[in-house]
């Protein structure tokens, strides 16, 4: 379970052969066809993190931390490895990469170099954070309410080709 209070990193994978794919701290968790969803993410909306598309059902509550939007699916072992070392920004494939260590402010920086930078809606900065092998500064993350916080980005066209989406989550301890 995600919902202990840990830190864990979570990838999942569309390749457009209608095939899902959830991992969860690098292990494969679930996979599916995701034909029969509606929706398209053929759209000119930005793209928003830690919200329902209406703003009005579903807000993230927890931490998020190191976000990336990756051209394609990427394998098992690339997963494992953005999962133990924070990416450099100029890898062959990424099309978005936010590491949150701005630390400060309400620009979340894209460090991809395609200028995908987002603007924080609500979100607080903290210094709890995933341990990552190769930590070269201070490092940060945002935490998200539940209630109404969101990071709001420009359009990505994820309609034509495979996608990745990777981050780390830390989701509050629940009990039933």
């Amino acid at each position: 379970a995600i919902n202990d209070g840990q830190w864990h990193f979570i990838s999942m994978l569309f390749d457009r052969d209608d095939l899902g794919y959830i991992y969860i701290d690098g292990e494969l968790d679930a996979s599916g066809n995701i034909s029969s969803f509606q929706g398209s993410l053929g759209n000119d909306e930005p793209i928003e993190i830690g919200v329902d598309l209406n703003h009005s059902l579903v807000f993230l509550g927890g931490l998020l931390d190191e976000l990336s939007i990756w051209n394609g699916v990427i394998s098992e072992t690339q997963i494992q490895t953005s999962m133990d070392y924070e990416l450099l920004g100029s890898e062959q494939g990424l099309n978005a990469y936010w590491n949150f260590n701005d630390g400060e402010g309400l620009t979340l920086t894209d460090l991809s170099g395609n200028g995908n930078n987002g603007t924080i809606y609500g979100a607080e900065w903290s210094d709890d954070v995933p341990n990552i092998e190769n930590q070269v500064q201070q490092r940060f993350s945002l935490e998200f309410d539940g209630a109404d916080d969101y990071i709001e980005s420009q359009t990505l066209d994820l309609t034509s080709s495979p996608f990745t989406i990777e981050a780390w989550f830390k989701m509050p301890t629940v009990s039933f």
